[in-house]
């Protein structure tokens, strides 16, 4: 089945209209639409898929102790969040990890790496019905332990796999 969208003319965009191809926009069209639809989901309108959380001071956060203080307070181990880190990676300046939760309500993840200069290195807020999954490339300095923590029903979970770096990503 093919789909047809009114899209003005080049020739004139006041007068002729034609119609074209579901995806056979051409330039004018798509920045039209696309314009559109940007002003929807800034508006709130559209809801947009897992979005990174706004930077409140947490990625200057050098220590631990801090970052986990302005969480919320100290996570509570949980067997139904999985983390996926390589165990050895060669080369430090990208990692891809990705947390997972089956929790119920999961409303945030993040992804900290403990030996890193700046440990917390990833937010994400998970929007109401979607599955709890997001994955990230990060910078490790050295070996660490990376951490997936999981705000769900505003309590903190976590779980946690260390990863060996060959050549650390991290000046």
């Amino acid at each position: 089945m093919i789909t047809l969208d009114r899209c003005p003319s080049a020739a004139n965009d006041t007068e002729t209209e034609k119609y074209v191809p579901a995806g056979d926009l051409n330039r004018r069209c798509f920045i039209g639409h696309a314009g559109v639809v940007i002003a929807l989901i800034g508006c709130g309108l559209l809801p947009d898929s897992a979005a990174a959380l706004p930077d409140d001071g947490v990625f200057k956060l050098s220590r631990m102790s801090d970052v986990l203080e302005r969480l919320g307070g100290i996570p509570t181990d949980h067997d139904e969040i999985t983390i996926t880190v390589p165990d050895l990676s060669e080369n430090g300046a990208n990692v891809r990890v990705s947390v997972a939760s089956s929790l119920v309500d999961v409303q945030d993840i993040y992804v900290l790496a403990e030996s890193n200069p700046f440990p917390f290195a990833a937010a994400f807020s998970i929007p109401v019905g979607t599955d709890a999954s997001v994955a990230v490339n990060l910078k490790l300095a050295q070996s660490s332990e990376v951490i997936g923590v999981v705000r769900a029903r505003d309590k903190l979970y976590w779980t946690s796999k260390y990863t060996q770096v060959t050549v650390g990503g991290c000046a």
